[in-house]
């Protein structure tokens, strides 16, 4: 640290003593109009030319995610939610198919319900698959004994 000319400098920057100083020097390189509302890392690199103060960087960062004007006007730039339309209603059973993947749950003070909601649903539809599948196997051999009743015996004479 040095002073010249009654200010205090460190590293041939000039050092900004007060928290109300150091908001109105963010505020000219982030917010004027020639600034341009640039992000945190350019706000920054341009505050570092010529100043300095302890932690400029968690200022910086804790300043320009607040700005209004970028709040209202820079695009979000996380991934859009899930679908917004309503999926169809589908026509026949088993036409539309989905699984819920239930990931983290919270701790809940209720007995667990919520864990238990989703094991209920594991197991209601793993017994409708086992009886749909008994079904099948039964309509096939009434089928097949269906068939077998039908079938008659024939015989071919040679030449016929």
């Amino acid at each position: 640290m040095e002073t010249r000319d009654g200010l205090l400098y460190y590293k041939n920057k000039l050092a900004i003593p007060t928290k109300k100083l150091q908001r109105n020097l963010i505020f000219e390189c982030h917010d004027v109009p020639g600034a341009g509302h640039l992000a945190i890392e350019k706000t920054y690199l341009r505050l570092i030319e010529d100043f300095y103060w302890p932690n400029m960087f968690s200022s910086v960062a804790a300043y320009v995610p607040r700005c209004d004007a970028c709040l209202r006007n820079k695009q979000a730039n996380q991934k859009p939610f899930g679908l917004l339309q309503p999926l169809p209603v589908p026509a026949r059973p088993y036409d539309s198919v989905s699984i819920d993947f239930v990931c983290a749950l919270p701790r809940v003070h209720f007995q667990g319900r919520t864990a238990t909601a989703v094991e209920d649903f594991h197991l209601r539809r793993q017994a409708l698959l086992e009886e749909v599948k008994e079904q099948l196997e039964r309509a096939n051999e009434e089928a097949k004994r269906k068939a077998d009743q039908k079938k008659r015996e024939t015989t071919f004479l040679p030449g016929d």
